[in-house]
């Protein structure tokens, strides 16, 4: 026989061809066994009714400037600080009004009428009118009124100072509302191209069934990635409507409200130091300012304390009028002057001052401990800054790997020298750094008004 005098890897090589042959002959007569499979449309999106009486709103996309500014027309956290600065300046006004001259206009009638008996009494009231005139002026009160005015102003300024910082954690909570926004927004439409590349790989799958060059399982795996995806992308959508939601709460508005944002703000090109932050915060930041003037108001506090007892001097200029008629008749001009002076209290003074020396003490614990915490801000905003740059970066190498990892997984399975689950486990890992690289913006764009707020500036 001729095989007698063939090489044995030569028979072995012929052997295994025809067994191939056979077997492709026997697929293409055998029709391609599809599996039972359930496959579902894109979940709906899920949205909430806009308000009947929707808020005045740029018609162009809303930028972050534009939402900050909003916010601090409504969000109530800020109209109650403003009530605060308000309140504080009456105190002020009060207080400044003791050291003032105060005039007292007052005018009535005397009507006598005897009821009997002696009416040569000289303490019989006279029939008329009267008038008088009082003008009253403090003169000397060891300062005592001078410092709870100083007093008053300093928490004044304070209250003005906690505006601002009210203001600056408003603008800063809005500004990370608007940048959860749009990173929701990314991260659904990452979810979309998912499903899209799921559905392109599954017609694959199929079509390699349908010719009986694939399997049953890389459809039915095909189906459930497909529906994997739809869940992924169901729950995205949900997430960005909180977002909106989240965001027209932060802004003062009805959480009903539609909005529609800008894109991100641009980023500085030159780089940022944590020295530069820290001599900024320490300058502008309104939490150092508000608590130092409470230290100040502290001190005036216990100054005033000290002089509650002491003597107080006013003065007094009165002008008395009577007659039958009004503005008419006799006049009078009276002047005085009146000492008050309380020489023992019994100690509540005394329990006063320390009162007030422990509210001092405290007052400066509390401006040691902003400052710390302000130091502390900037330090996390700095770290925070410079790792999400590096965090883009790496990101971004990693998108386009993944990408490249789709397309050669997809060629190899068309080409019938790859398996299905490569093309799968290259679009999780795609999904992956798209997920990453919107995470990695969003995440410099948290840290860069971070930076700003850290520094005190406005957002």
């Amino acid at each position: 026989m001729i095989t007698a005098y063939l090489p044995k890897h030569l028979l072995q090589s012929t052997a295994l061809a025809l067994v191939c042959g056979i077997i492709t002959i026997a697929g293409a007569q055998t029709p391609p066994v599809i599996p039972p499979v359930q496959q579902l449309p894109n979940p709906e999106r899920v949205a909430i009714t806009a308000p009947t009486r929707v808020p005045p709103l740029p018609a162009a996309p809303l930028t972050m400037t534009a939402a900050i500014n909003i916010a601090l027309r409504n969000q109530p956290a800020v109209v109650q600080a403003r009530a605060v600065v308000t309140s504080a300046r009456g105190k002020v006004n009060q207080l400044r009004g003791n050291l003032l001259p105060s005039l007292v206009l007052s005018s009535g009638y005397n009507g006598v009428h005897n009821l009997g008996g002696t009416t040569g009494s000289s303490n019989t009231a006279a029939p008329g009118f009267t008038e008088s005139a009082t003008i009253r002026q403090l003169l000397f009160d060891s300062s005592h009124s001078h410092d709870l005015l100083s007093q008053a102003d300093m928490l004044y300024m304070a209250a003005y100072y906690a505006l601002k910082t009210q203001e600056n954690n408003t603008a800063l909570a809005t500004a990370q509302a608007y940048i959860a926004f749009l990173q929701s927004k990314q991260l659904t439409l990452v979810s979309e191209h998912n499903v899209a590349n799921r559905s392109s790989q599954l017609l694959l799958a199929q079509a390699r069934l349908k010719s009986g060059l694939g399997l049953p399982s890389d459809m039915v795996n095909a189906e459930t990635a497909l529906s994997q995806a739809q869940v992924q992308l169901s729950t995205a959508q949900n997430t960005e409507e909180a977002a909106g939601i989240n965001l027209a709460l932060q802004m003062g508005l009805d959480p009903r409200t539609r909005i529609h944002t800008d894109g991100y703000s641009a980023l500085p090109s030159s780089p940022i130091t944590l020295g530069k932050i820290v001599a900024m915060a320490m300058k502008s930041r309104p939490e150092i300012a508000a608590q130092a003037a409470q230290l100040e108001a502290a001190k005036k506090a216990e100054s005033a304390a000290r002089t509650a007892n002491d003597p107080t001097l006013n003065g007094n200029l009165e002008v008395l009028g009577r007659g039958n008629t009004f503005g008419g008749g006799t006049g009078q001009l009276l002047a005085g002057i009146s000492v008050q002076y309380t020489p023992y209290d019994g100690g509540i003074v005394a329990g006063q001052v320390e009162q007030a020396r422990g509210a001092v003490t405290q007052s400066e614990a509390l401006l040691k401990n902003t400052k710390l915490q302000v130091i502390a801000d900037a330090g996390s905003a700095f770290v925070a800054y410079t790792s999400a740059i590096e965090r883009e970066k790496l990101a971004n190498a990693e998108l386009f790997n993944a990408k490249q990892a789709v397309v050669i997984a997809t060629g190899r399975y068309r080409s019938g020298i790859g398996l299905f689950q490569d093309i799968l486990t290259a679009q999780q890992s795609l999904v992956t750094a798209e997920s990453d690289v919107a995470n990695a913006q969003s995440a410099e764009q948290q840290a860069y008004v971070q930076v700003l707020h850290a520094e005190g500036r406005a957002l």
